[in-house]
């Protein structure tokens, strides 16, 4: 986080309909900072806003979904968004759809919080299993991922595109690690 923040500033609450433009621009500036390099130039710089903020109301309100918001001086700086999967992984029904936090405020406990919340979510609604899906050359959420539980149990290999090539992550609650 920004020198002198800490966690005591920052607020988590859930997702409101007026939060989708703020998280759109977040989205681009996690991808500027994430995934230049990883992406295409020509992805990140034509970043479709409007199709971002259609993807994120389809989650406000849905059913068997936790979506929230983080806000440091009621500027949201991340979020996450926990939901029940239209397409199985295997017999995982359950994903992190979105974990997104701006650079400034990575490493500082504010991803842990945040996937906390997702844990205490399934819990509290017998949700035994999920799963992530995480780029394959992003490599420091991978490294959030494994501390956080996380066990690899699939590895795209030598797609044509960089961006497509992903690890899925599972996640079983009540395994030592992952509550």
């Amino acid at each position: 986080m920004k020198k002198g923040t800490s966690m005591n500033n920052i607020i988590i609450r859930d997702v409101r309909i007026e939060d989708v433009h703020e998280m759109s621009v977040v989205r681009k500036k996690v991808w500027n900072t994430t995934y230049r390099g990883i992406y295409s130039d020509q992805a990140i710089d034509n970043f479709d806003y409007e199709r971002a903020k259609e993807r994120f109301k389809s989650y406000i309100d849905r059913p068997n979904t936790l979506f929230k918001v983080a806000l440091h001086n009621n500027k949201i700086i991340g979020y996450i968004c926990f939901s029940k999967d239209d397409k199985l992984y295997k017999d995982y029904e359950y994903v992190i759809k979105y974990l997104h936090i701006l650079k400034d405020y990575q490493g500082k406990g504010l991803g842990t919080t945040l996937f906390k919340e997702v844990l205490n979510y399934a819990k509290r609604n017998n949700i035994k299993k999920f799963y992530l899906s995480c780029n394959k050359y992003n490599y420091q959420a991978q490294r959030f991922y494994e501390k956080m539980g996380g066990k690899k149990d699939h590895i795209d290999m030598d797609l044509d595109d960089r961006a497509k090539e992903q690890i899925i992550y599972i996640y079983r609650i009540g395994v030592s690690g992952n509550d």
